[in-house]
């Protein structure tokens, strides 16, 4: 498992809304949560590659100074090293003037790829820019227009571009000066251009407060779009999505066996389940016994029910059975304590807000409130992409298995072969096992009975992952997984150590899920429900959005319109 991913998991990227000084990386991914860069770095400084000029750079290439003689054919303009992604859907960054030196001659804005090094940001093609020795804005001409207050020694001047309308503006000491430019083109640069001697300014790329409240305008800005989603005309014929929206959820209570529910929804909206009522309570069995932490009876009843499962996905097990290792080892150490609420979003293995059905009552042929429902709906959607690898993991192509396949009394897997049944109970403890006991005598405060358990199934868990090597299809996931789950033991306070959301209540729900979805497709029904569908598709929609370039894709959130 990449240990990024517990990272990622805790990272909610949403917007700031209030002032404090962050690091570099935690504030601008809150400014920018869109951008991913990894395919679109960020302007965070100034490039200093293959140019012959009379700046000097320093403060990481942040600050930057003028050395030249600050003749009349002596302005130099630089850019940023990487031009501004426009999945960032506002940009800001920030200016301050230390030194205006002998003139003044100063220009902030925005230029396009290839522009002439020799001239002030403005007054070439493709460039955009505000002067402060007249106040003027220039764009790509020499000739300017009057804009804002001239700026010298001490101001701040602040440079957005508006990537929804392709506009710009500016700002001085945190006062927006309004509209600079419209319709402005090409891969844009943040730049800066000086002319005289003893110029020296800093730059805010976002990695410190600005002055200007950038917050406050990109708060506006997604508030005003998420009400053009929200009101955006679909179709004139409001009975077919009417209907369209009952059916979504129907399948949806189906799909996570809200038995009660489905069949009142059912009857209210006039339409018919698909699933037979038995198997989606027994569905429901499943869940309700991983939720609560009996794996062991879950792993036992899933044989019960659906005997050929596992040998269809030999990964599901091994899941299941690293869960199983995880809540024997809370009831062996100190772990079975009150666990503290942890502030992440994944619950869910197919990442979608959940919701109270309870409240869907425009569902319906009627403003009537439906019967009590469920309580455990209102759990049952969840937020972010999750890079948990359980969420990962594909199931093995395992036709081959028709053979050897073996229910033993031992709770040993049933797809394991008649050699590895014959010698599992003579295996050879590993020194990770050595040490694994000792570990356990020392720290562990539970019973003697769970120790040896825990123990036992930990050989289980290595036997089972050794084997499962041998075969086509083996997933290197699995490894990650038995690793994380072993390293467990050797934290004295195992749930505030960095693997610590392995305890958490979510990853039950995510172990459930991906049980639900097997099982569904076991009995040849989709393994998402339609709704789920829809939120992975606009998702994608989103990415996609995000590599033509479209600045909406900042302000979309799947998550937040669905709360």
């Amino acid at each position: 498992m990449n240990r990024n991913c517990i990272m990622a998991r805790t990272n909610s990227g949403h917007i700031i809304e209030h002032k404090l000084e962050y690091k570099l990386e935690d504030q601008i991914k809150a400014l920018y949560p869109a951008v991913n860069e990894v395919e679109t770095p960020l302007p965070r400084g100034w490039c200093t590659r293959e140019r012959s000029t009379p700046l000097s750079f320093t403060k990481e290439n942040k600050r930057v100074e003028y050395k030249g003689i600050g003749k009349k054919k002596e302005a130099f303009n630089i850019q940023t090293a990487n031009s501004i992604p426009p999945s960032c859907g506002l940009y800001y960054f920030e200016v301050k003037v230390i030194s205006k030196g002998q003139e003044g001659y100063i220009g902030i804005g925005l230029s396009a790829d290839n522009v002439n090094i020799n001239k002030l940001p403005g007054w070439d093609k493709l460039t955009y820019s505000y002067h402060g020795d007249d106040g003027c804005i220039f764009c790509s001409s020499g000739a300017g227009q009057p804009y804002g207050p001239t700026f010298t020694t001490g101001d701040v001047i602040g440079c957005g571009v508006n990537f929804l309308d392709n506009t710009c503006f500016f700002t001085k000491n945190g006062h927006n000066l309004g509209l600079a430019f419209k319709d402005i083109q090409g891969n844009l640069y943040p730049t800066i251009g000086l002319q005289t001697p003893g110029q020296i300014i800093d730059t805010n790329f976002g990695q410190h407060q600005f002055v200007y409240d950038i917050t406050d305008m990109i708060q506006g800005m997604k508030k005003k779009f998420k009400g053009t989603v929200e009101n955006f005309p679909v179709s004139e014929n409001k009975e077919v999505w009417h209907i369209l929206l009952q059916s979504i959820v129907q399948s949806y209570l189906v799909h996570h066996g809200y038995c009660n529910t489905a069949q009142v929804f059912a009857k209210s909206t006039q339409q018919k389940i698909d699933e037979d009522l038995s198997s989606i309570k027994k569905r429901k069995q499943l869940q309700e016994l991983l939720i609560n932490g009996q794996v062991g009876d879950a792993i036992e009843k899933t044989k019960e029910l659906y005997p050929v499962l596992f040998e269809k996905d030999i990964n599901l097990q091994f899941m299941l059975e690293c869960q199983h290792f995880i809540e024997v080892l809370k009831n062996t150490s100190n772990t079975n304590r009150k666990l503290p609420v942890v502030q992440q979003n994944s619950c869910s293995v197919n990442n979608i807000k959940r919701t109270n059905c309870t409240e869907s009552k425009f569902f319906t042929n009627s403003n009537k409130k439906l019967p009590k429902v469920e309580n455990d709906i209102k759990n049952s959607l969840n937020t972010n992409n999750s890079l948990n690898y359980r969420t990962n993991l594909e199931s093995t192509n395992s036709s081959w298995f028709s053979s050897n396949y073996l229910n033993s009394s031992n709770n040993l897997p049933v797809f394991l072969p008649t050699s590895i049944f014959n010698t599992i109970s003579n295996i050879p403890r590993h020194e990770s096992y050595k040490s694994m006991t000792e570990i356990t005598n020392s720290e562990c405060k539970g019973s003697k009975l769970h120790t040896e358990k825990m123990l036992q199934l930990g050989r289980k868990l290595n036997t089972m992952n050794n084997w499962m090597k041998s075969i086509p299809g083996y997933n290197e996931i699995n490894n990650d997984m038995l690793q994380d789950v072993f390293s467990l033991v050797a934290y004295a306070d195992p749930v505030n150590s960095p693997l610590g959301y392995l305890l958490h209540q979510s990853e039950r729900e995510i172990v459930c899920d991906k049980v639900n979805s097997a099982i569904l497709e076991n009995l040849q029904f989709p393994r998402r429900s339609v709704l789920e569908v829809i939120i992975i598709h606009t998702r994608q929609l989103i990415r996609l959005m995000y590599s033509l370039g479209y600045g909406h894709c900042a302000f979309i959130n799947v998550d937040e319109l669905l709360l």
